[in-house]
């Protein structure tokens, strides 16, 4: 496939999964996005081999087609995106990570079964197959998935390493009881058929089945209020709420920060002039964890918008969405207040992309005071402050630079 492929498909601007189907149907590769426009425009990048290797690249390469499912938050598409790479097992998602290597929820099969995050050659190593129940994934991210867990947890309480009651040894309730994540096996709060229903609702959750499994809850709850067991009512309208509203933050923050560990790009943005004379703005580019000076740009800003930070501002961010050859960025770093992170997050989504900005606020003394639209990047705010910086640093030199050029 190549960039211009991409025209014929109306790609939503929503959290689903991905597939890149050959000439003959068959699916070459799955993926999941927070936002599917901005994921798939990203494997036709000039950097795609570097940013998800040679396999990738052939995958693309040899696709002739691109299928998307939208889902209603990352939680769902993590779901579904696992759910569909072992139906169809595609053949480049499983060149490109060893079964092994991959993650997997496991329910063992026992009285009161365990719900585990485990590794792939975990599972290779238990000798009995009858030991596990149920096997849900595989999971490219180990990190999500524990995520995901710690979010499945709060809404069907499970057991995971804690010991069954015994009434001989006398067996206290563990901590995650207390804190709501364990049913109680352990301290004798719940017995086995309420378990089971609880362990049920979880197969289906994984099986990708949350619409049907709130019809379910919903009848539940109704049979419960008719016979007036109102607290029992309560409690499954509480996990219905819940499943209708996961909230997805957690997800996308944990996202973020695996890709700055591996492959994320902050690219920062300043203006410098005097008096609306020699008047530029710059780019910066922070990427794996380091300044790549070879991807910095500085824009002459126009007489029309030269000593009008906002209108320059504008401007430059046009200008470089424009250049769709390079590599697009994860977050956009601007400096001053909420007008400035107003008018590039209205550009951005008027070139027809979705790419997170945050802004830096600075004192009196031109020393950073807040950043605005930070919520997501709480874990980023060193590197934030540090482009920010780095941007404010390049466009002095820029406009000096120009400034000496014009006089000599």
């Amino acid at each position: 496939m190549k960039k211009t492929d991409l025209k014929k498909y109306k790609i939503p601007e929503k959290p689903g999964i991905y597939m890149f189907c050959a000439s003959n149907k068959k699916i070459l590769y799955i993926g999941r996005a927070t936002v599917l426009k901005d994921r798939i425009k990203s494997y036709f990048s000039s950097n795609l081999i570097k940013e998800r290797g040679p396999l990738v690249q052939e995958a693309v390469t040899k696709a002739t087609s691109i299928k998307t499912t939208q889902t209603k938050t990352v939680l769902d598409a993590i779901i579904l995106e696992a759910h569909l790479i072992k139906k169809h097992k595609p053949v480049y998602n499983t060149k490109e990570k060893d079964d092994k290597s991959f993650s997997f929820v496991v329910i063992t099969n026992e009285k009161f079964p365990k719900v585990l995050s485990m590794r792939g050659r975990e599972i290779v190593k238990i000798q009995k197959k009858s030991d596990i129940s149920y096997q849900f994934g595989p999971f490219a991210n180990n990190n999500i998935l524990k995520e995901v867990l710690k979010i499945t947890r709060k809404i069907f309480p499970f057991r995971d390493k804690c010991r069954v009651y015994n009434k001989d040894k006398k067996t206290k309730p563990c901590f995650n009881w207390e804190l709501g994540l364990c049913p109680g096996i352990c301290g004798n709060k719940m017995n086995q058929k309420e378990y089971k229903k609880t362990i049920k609702e979880i197969v289906m959750f994984f099986e990708g089945k949350k619409e049907r499994l709130i019809e379910k809850l919903f009848k539940e709850m109704h049979n419960h209020a008719k016979k007036k067991e109102f607290e029992d009512a309560q409690k499954i309208k509480t996990k219905i709420y819940l499943l209708e509203h996961i909230n997805d933050i957690t997800l996308i923050k944990k996202q973020i920060v695996e890709g700055a560990r591996s492959f994320f790009r902050i690219e920062g943005y300043d203006v410098s002039h005097t008096f609306g004379k020699n008047a530029v703005g710059v780019m910066v580019v922070f990427e794996d964890g380091i300044f790549k000076k070879k991807d910095y740009r500085v824009f002459n800003i126009k007489a029309s918008s030269a000593g009008d930070d906002i209108s320059s501002m504008k401007e430059i961010l046009k200008r470089r969405l424009k250049h769709t050859e390079w590599q697009l960025p994860n977050l956009i770093v601007v400096d001053g207040g909420k007008t400035h992170i107003k008018i590039t997050k209205d550009v951005v989504k008027k070139e027809g992309y979705s790419i997170p900005a945050v802004s830096v606020v600075k004192d009196i003394k031109h020393n950073a005071r807040e950043i605005l639209g930070s919520k997501l990047f709480g874990d980023l705010e060193d590197n934030i402050l540090s482009v920010n910086v780095e941007s404010h640093r390049f466009s002095l030199a820029s406009h000096k630079k120009k400034s000496r050029k014009l006089r000599s």
